[in-house]
């Protein structure tokens, strides 16, 4: 009776822990968010928030039902949708803006920011006190504390898409132990799986480091057959993981080779030993650019407990060594830009550096919390403290001299530092108890003030919008886009508000999900559009543009108006076939309806523009329906071999069929899509399958099947797995 009593009343205490190690850190960033004005006089929409994210929840919660996840017309003429799906859409956290109201984004925003940092404190309690089992568990609360409001976390914890890795790395870290002590892989696969699921950028960041631990254990452990078995089983959970995301993975890889957005970076070293050292101190904060060090602070105490653990007797070298390899790869590898290339898929960030500082954080917390466990011999302790407290001051001497941290940062880092120090001086003097709770204190309250001060800098830094800017500017949006004629197919052609030009950085198209002609600014690009856009769109009158790419309407200073001109048809019979790789528009209306529009200065003839869209929409299809991925149409010919021109983008991606028959798909403008008919009545259907997904959701499917077969059989014979 007395164990059960014991038992339960265990178990009450770690759920106690557990919440707590969940509601500090939300209450912390609340208060920050709070003490800084966000919510009250500001917006928590800052940066990429604001200009994408914010944008692409509105698309997932108002249009993509409709849309599907294969194609989407709002961007730009139209392109493959999958690569923006997979990259920013597909955590199970983006469910919540379900829950709330279009205007009211903010809420379901923020309500996730916070949930990721208490989800990342338990996560890493939990990992903690796995990874190191007898350890008091008041002090594996403090270290998740510590762990979600790290300032890499903070900082950056606007960029939604990147948020579930800070709280699956723990849980897969501890699976990846489990794979190393000869257990079942299973709860490894789950995680990991789930991690390329939510964000396959992030999991290759985890599978990278995956791999540093396993060298690490090899280093480690003495037993080398052990070294190899679990090799096995790592390979075995890893091939596992990717094949039951390959429907994910391989499309995508596709869409990224389609083109992506990169920027050149030739240099060796990202930054100086200076500009690190500077990072070290509480609310230090340079910028979120590509010349701004690594944000690497993670509390105080856990740069000086990091070094504990090396002077404990009982801890063997190799381990030390060990640790000591995993934190040089990982410290040199926001050092050496070729390594950082690594990490980012070979690819320099674009702003954003060192996106895998986490798990650096990560890491140092974890052997920083194995050496305050460790550390209890009163040598030990005393050399210890000598070394601490003499590298410490070095530190502050270097910040205060040759870094523009103010000296009152470096003051409360160092007196934090300090009151670590000595605490784990006075140890057998204080207790156990005083020890833990004093350092909880001091840790706790460390990483709240550094969240408090990082908040106020980045939302300083970053362009903050008034508080009720998103909810005004996006219902006078609403109400303009509601004005549109329900006439089946159309664009709008958005101009941009500061001057008489084309917009390619907004993204209100996918805020409310209309039809825009021109390109809403991401990461990822198609090249067929970019070198649309580069040869056609932007040397070309914008009247001529509006019309002959179908768009019956014009977004200018927020107000809808009906386009100037008639506008072509999405899809139309052409005179004669249009040159399939030029760019010139002139020549491209003369073969398509046979109609010159530009005067002989170059000047448009707008009654000739008015004359050829009106023959191209007595030329046009009828019954067209956009749905999803795809588009069909019923257009008729006098004449076999007629050829029929589109304003779609032309990808590899679309399959033609005519009267039901796959047909060729032919260049128009050298970047749209055209196609012959025959005589008579033609049905038409044009579907959009992102390249590879299709072979790729069956090598999933056959891999989960067999998977549960070998389970089930496994199963029978008493094992797993």
């Amino acid at each position: 009776m007395v164990k059960i009593k014991e038992k339960s009343s265990l178990k009450l205490n770690n759920i106690l822990l557990y919440g707590i190690s969940f509601a500090v850190p939300v209450a912390a960033m609340l208060c920050a968010y709070l003490a800084n004005g966000i919510f009250t006089q500001w917006s928590i929409l800052i940066n990429d928030l604001s200009s994408q994210y914010s944008a692409f929840l509105l698309y997932y919660r108002n249009s993509m039902l409709e849309n599907g996840i294969f194609y989407s017309f709002s961007k730009a003429l139209g392109g493959n949708f999958f690569g923006i799906f997979t990259y920013y859409l597909t955590s199970p956290l983006n469910l919540l803006v379900f829950l709330f109201p279009s205007d009211k984004i903010e809420i379901p925003i923020a309500v996730m920011i916070l949930l990721r940092f208490g989800f990342a404190s338990m996560a890493f309690s939990w990992f903690v006190q796995k990874a190191k089992p007898g350890c008091d568990r008041i002090m594996a609360t403090a270290f998740g504390i510590v762990y979600a409001l790290s300032s890499y976390m903070v900082v950056l914890c606007y960029h939604l898409l990147w948020g579930d890795a800070y709280f699956m790395l723990p849980l897969i870290m501890g699976f990846l132990l489990d794979i190393f002590d000869g257990k079942s892989p299973r709860n490894f696969i789950i995680a990991f799986t789930f991690m390329i699921i939510s964000n396959y950028y992030m999991a290759y960041m985890v599978g990278i480091f995956c791999a540093l631990m396993f060298v690490h254990h090899c280093i480690v452990t003495k037993d080398k057959k052990q070294c190899v078995n679990s090799f096995v089983s790592l390979a075995k959970a890893a091939v596992l993981s990717v094949a039951f995301t390959a429907w994910l993975l391989v499309p995508t890889i596709f869409a990224l080779l389609q083109g992506k957005f990169t920027i050149p970076d030739q240099r060796l070293f990202a930054f100086g030993i200076g500009d690190v050292i500077s990072k070290m101190f509480i609310g230090s904060y340079d910028s979120v650019g590509n010349i701004s060090a690594p944000f690497i602070y993670c509390g105080s105490a856990a740069f000086v407990l990091f070094c504990a653990k090396w002077f404990v007797k009982n801890v063997p070298l190799k381990e030390k060594i060990a640790d000591l390899f995993v934190a040089a790869v990982l410290g040199l590898s926001m050092w050496l830009v070729p390594l950082n290339k690594v990490w980012h898929m070979f690819a320099a960030p674009n702003a954003f550096p060192y996106r895998f500082t986490y798990i650096f954080a990560f890491f140092l917390l974890w052997k920083a919390f194995e050496g305050c466990c460790d550390i209890k011999e009163k040598t030990e302790r005393r050399n210890f403290a000598a070394f601490a407290g003499a590298v410490l001051t070095v530190v502050c001497i270097f910040g205060a001299k040759f870094t523009a941290v103010s000296n009152i940062k470096i003051a409360v880092t160092f007196a934090a530092a300090s009151v670590t120090v000595l605490l784990v001086l006075i140890y057998k003097i204080c207790g156990k108890k005083v020890f833990v709770l004093l350092m909880a204190f001091v840790m706790a309250g460390d990483m709240a003030l550094n969240a408090y001060l990082l908040i106020g800098k980045n939302y300083e830094m970053l362009a903050k919008q008034p508080a009720d800017n998103f909810t005004k500017q996006y219902n006078i949006n609403a109400q303009q886009l509601a004005k549109a004629e329900k006439d089946g197919f159309y664009r709008i052609f958005n101009i941009k508000n500061e001057f008489e030009g084309v917009d390619y950085t907004e993204n209100t198209v996918f805020q409310h999900g209309y039809n825009e002609m021109y390109r809403a600014f991401t990461s990822l690009t198609e090249n067929e559009f970019e070198s649309f856009k580069e040869n056609v769109l932007r040397p070309v009158d914008n009247d001529v543009l509006a019309s002959v790419l179908g768009a019956k309407y014009t977004l200018k200073h927020q107000v809808l108006e009906k386009s100037a001109t008639t506008a072509f048809p999405l899809i139309y019979k052409t005179a004669d076939k249009p040159e399939s790789y030029s760019y010139d528009m002139a020549q491209y209306i003369a073969d398509a309806v046979g109609v010159n529009v530009f005067a002989a200065d170059g000047s448009v003839n707008y009654s000739a523009l008015e004359k050829a869209a009106q023959t191209a929409v007595e030329n046009g299809a009828e019954n067209i329906v956009q749905n999803r991925n795809k588009v069909t149409a019923t257009i008729s010919s006098d004449a076999d071999n007629q050829f029929v021109a589109t304003s779609i983008i032309y990808d590899d991606g679309w399959t033609v069929k005519v009267n039901g028959k796959k047909t060729v798909k032919h260049r128009v403008l050298n970047n749209l899509t055209g196609f012959y008919v025959h005589s008579g009545e033609n049905a038409i259907e044009m579907v959009y399958t992102p390249k590879g997904f299709y072979p790729s959701l069956a090598v999933s499917a056959v891999s989960l099947a067999g998977c549960a077969v070998w389970s089930a059989l496994k199963k029978k014979k008493g094992s797993g797995l």
